[in-house]
């Protein structure tokens, strides 16, 4: 592998693949095209172009795919909030120009960063399979899917080549505040800066996987250097799923927060909750050859360093 596009690399999935690449330029080198969203703390450098993929044309991404010459491209622009029209724009449209441009470029493997929501509700205590029919609920979900089966349908019909990568919780330094873990580093963050010694909380009794983004960007990196001849989704989590009171209670011991975690309870109408997701994830290991490297400690830890003053 020797050039690797990195779509959205000014997001949180896009940054870490970013920052893999800068600490291990034998995996190749990097272009990162940050989108223009305004706020977003993008560097700047020889290896940053400023480009809007999401209002792009699919002969402008032509284009650019034209100028950089890559030979793989990894796609982490997503969003997971805003209106229906809003994620249609970014998680469905995106993909959609991606696979135009890239039948006439003709010659990159992308990967396409998938989510887990596109699984929606499954078996509780059962891991998810990639073959487990998907059953999205909301409207993030649902544009994952449409994005996710957009890339698939291209690849199987041989007009691209593409892995895509069904990522599960990732957390780690810099986690939203649209994720569970980059909410409850702030909500400690804050209650022990003001001095008090209660954390309040929302429900906290799902289970979920959570994985380091550390190994969400080594797994995009690996697919991009995978050779494929047919539509291919792998799951990239942990392998195991975590209570939710569990995640902010270790992270409170590593931020040594020795106050309360209230949750409250339950709120009405929530029967379309997804109470379960557990990744499968003997496929990505036995044909990527691909494994988590970090533990959930490490992950809390980089997140909370992240965001505590003293250790920045």
């Amino acid at each position: 592998m020797s050039t690797v596009l990195v779509l959205g690399a000014s997001g949180f999935l896009g940054g870490s693949v970013r920052s893999l690449l800068e600490q291990h330029p034998v995996l190749g080198d990097g272009v990162y095209v940050a989108r223009n969203v305004p706020g977003a703390d993008a560097p700047h450098g020889d290896r940053w172009l400023p480009f809007d993929v999401v209002r792009a044309s699919a002969r402008e991404i032509r284009a650019l795919f034209s100028l950089v010459e890559p030979d793989a491209v990894v796609n982490c622009v997503g969003s997971t909030t805003g209106t229906a029209s809003d994620l249609r724009a970014v998680n469905v449209l995106v993909p959609d120009k991606l696979v135009q441009a890239l039948e006439e470029y003709g010659t990159a493997r992308l990967v396409h960063l998938g989510s887990a929501a596109e699984y929606g509700i499954q078996e509780a205590g059962m891991p998810i399979t990639e073959t487990a029919r998907c059953q999205p609920i909301g409207d993030y979900g649902i544009t994952k899917l449409a994005g996710t089966e957009a890339v698939c349908a291209a690849t199987e019909e041989g007009r691209i080549n593409a892995i895509v990568l069904r990522v599960f919780n990732p957390l780690g330094a810099g986690s939203p505040l649209t994720s569970i873990a980059g909410r409850a580093a702030v909500a400690i963050r804050d209650t022990m800066l003001t001095g008090e010694h209660a954390v309040d909380f929302g429900p906290l009794a799902t289970y979920r996987d959570f994985i380091d983004v550390r190994d969400v960007a080594w797994a995009a990196l690996i697919a991009a250097a995978t050779v494929a001849n047919e539509a291919t989704v792998f799951n990239v989590g942990h392998g195991e799923a975590i209570l939710t009171r569990t995640l902010i209670t270790e992270l409170a011991a590593v931020a040594g927060f020795d106050g309360a975690i209230r949750e409250s309870r339950v709120r009405p109408g929530r029967a379309s909750h997804i109470f379960w997701q557990q990744a499968d994830i003997t496929a990505v290991k036995g044909r990527l050859g691909w494994s988590p490297r970090h533990t959930l400690h490490d992950a809390l830890d980089s997140l909370w360093r992240s965001v505590w003053p003293q250790t920045r």
